[in-house]
């Protein structure tokens, strides 16, 4: 089986990407797999760590000026004629396209050559590029329900609700194995502090922002510690700050007497997850996808620039059924997320209520129903349908 992947150019949608890479390596060994990235050499290195071939598309986004058309169309013009060229090498049984702008070459050169492609969408309002070329993919397979409604009006049947795939590690861990990993985690770049000791029978407040931090949710929390610390006896804080303000969360924690692991940016997020009871985070998908899939009461602060505010649309999504609660970024202040804090870690039956409610819109076996659905497509298209053996379909019901 050879799989081409398409796009990127945020952690969400490449993690989405390896995710479903490293569940078809591990069924199918001899698969090739490669990747086209934007080039940015936080993708290339993330992409080459795991084994898997990658190229840079030098695709440009839309910057919705007329001084740019020339560039965007050169570029992109350019990125399909290398792209026709590489699947014509590289010979893939299904293109999947990930999302973002540098997913059209290829997903172009893909429709011109014939080949086939499926599309993964994670967001409720899916995005430009995955609406743009929805209509002639295979495939359309989504995380939320909602954003079948969204692009009703482009007339495709052929959406299915899968979720979106996690990174392996994420699930099945104690709260005592979680708190022993969390002593020798290994910390991306070396930045962490372990300001005493993580207990397993604390309550854990974790704090992310998503893979590159989040400055306001960073800076109302540091304004939060001195209440926080008065809690240090029943309360601990996992803090993923983000390797930019990873420094001054560490020193602002450095002060004050409470149990917290603050770091940049933490590998073995599971160990994080399987010790929190409320988590404080963005709405991006892969983050909803990961927090319903452990089933973490959250309280989402969406992304206020994010396109189409998709994120303030996917926390909908969860807080409207319970499984979490939203303030938006001009609302947030230190008031307002202590009040909404303490009324969850207090009472603990609306916070089991709340795990219970998120845990149910959790898709955990995404990644497993996504390679077997693309596995169909093979079937239908290529001789690998009449070799049942290499392609060992899973049931999914």
């Amino acid at each position: 089986m050879n799989l081409m992947f398409a796009g990127s150019g945020t952690g969400g949608h490449l993690l989405v990407g390896l995710g479903v890479a490293e569940e078809v390596k591990m069924q199918f060994p001899d698969s090739k797999i490669l990747f086209f990235v934007t080039g940015k050499d936080i993708e290339i290195r993330c992409v080459s760590k795991r084994g898997f071939e990658v190229l840079p598309l030098n695709a440009s986004p839309w910057k919705k000026s007329v001084l740019h058309i020339p560039e965007f169309v050169f570029r992109h013009f350019k990125g399909i004629f290398r792209s026709l060229k590489t699947i014509k090498q590289f010979k893939p049984d299904v293109v999947v396209g990930l999302g973002g702008y540098s997913s059209v070459p290829p997903l172009v050169a893909a429709l011109l050559l014939g080949v086939p492609y499926v599309l993964l969408e994670q967001n409720v309002i899916p995005g430009k590029a995955n609406r743009l070329m929805a209509r002639w993919a295979k495939g359309v397979y989504s995380h939320f329900p909602e954003c079948g409604v969204r692009i009703s009006d482009l007339g495709i049947p052929h959406l299915q609700v899968t979720g979106t795939p996690i990174r392996k590690g994420i699930l099945d861990m104690d709260r005592e194995k979680a708190a022993k990993t969390l002593k020798s985690t290994k910390i991306i770049g070396g930045l962490a502090n372990l300001f005493g000791e993580l207990s397993p029978f604390k309550k854990t407040l974790l704090v992310m922002g998503g893979s590159q931090g989040a400055k306001s949710i960073n800076d109302v929390i540091i304004q939060c510690l001195p209440e926080l610390e008065k809690l240090s006896q029943t309360l601990q804080i996992i803090h993923c700050a983000g390797e930019a303000d990873y420094e001054r969360v560490r020193s602002s924690y450095s002060k004050k007497v409470i149990n917290a692991l603050v770091c940049g940016f933490l590998d073995n997020i599971g160990a994080a997850y399987s010790l929190a009871d409320l988590v404080i985070c963005r709405a991006g998908a892969t983050t909803i996808a990961e927090v319903t899939a452990v089933g973490i009461p959250a309280v989402f602060v969406p992304y206020p620039y994010a396109t189409d505010n998709h994120q303030y649309w996917n926390a909908k999504a969860i807080a409207e059924k319970g499984g979490g609660i939203i303030i938006e970024e001009a609302a947030l202040t230190p008031q307002r997320l202590l009040k909404v804090m303490s009324e969850v870690l207090q009472d603990d039956k609306r916070r089991l209520k709340m795990k219970n409610v998120s845990k149910s819109l959790g898709k955990p076996d995404a990644t497993t129903v996504i390679v077997n659905l693309i596995c169909h497509i093979i079937e239908r298209n290529t001789s690998i349908g009449r070799q049942r053996t290499l392609c060992p379909l899973k049931s999914t019901m």
